[in-house]
């Protein structure tokens, strides 16, 4: 079984920690690559739009308050690239705000996540993530020639 490719894009250590341990724990095998600020995301991105070789993420989950390039921004470069547009990019964030949930989904965000402050909880709710993405949802397979 092929190990699925999730980016997390968070600057939180504590948050990128309890994302890895979720991923132990997770029935399938999934291999994560981390970025923790927005200008290295988006220039991995730009070499994933030009490098048809390279592997795209099944899964991309963005945190908003990130340094150098806010997730915002890093959901509007994917959004504009042709190549990358159909990747379902999950909104994690401790901001319940209804301005940045309802700026999410006008950017083309899939899903906003609040980020619970229990450990329980988070570690739950990453799974919960993880669990519809890659068991419930049906994700394009595509020919990047």
């Amino acid at each position: 079984m092929n190990k699925k490719l999730v980016y997390l894009i968070d600057d939180s250590d504590a948050d990128i920690l309890l994302v890895k341990e979720s991923l132990k724990s997770f029935e399938s095998p999934l291999n994560m690559v981390v970025f923790q600020d927005g200008e290295n995301a988006i220039e991995h991105f730009k070499s994933l739009d030009e490098n048809k070789e390279m592997a795209l993420p099944e899964l991309v989950i963005l945190d908003i308050n990130i340094p150098r390039q806010s997730g915002m921004e890093v959901l509007k470069f994917i959004r504009s690239r042709e190549q990358l547009h159909h990747l379902p990019v999950v909104m994690l964030s401790t901001s319940r705000s209804n301005r940045d949930v309802l700026k999410s989904y006008q950017l083309g965000a899939n899903s906003y996540v609040s980020k619970p402050i229990d450990f329980n909880d988070f570690f739950n709710s990453i799974n919960e993530v993880f669990s519809y993405w890659f068991n419930r949802s049906l994700l394009p397979v595509l020919d990047r020639n």
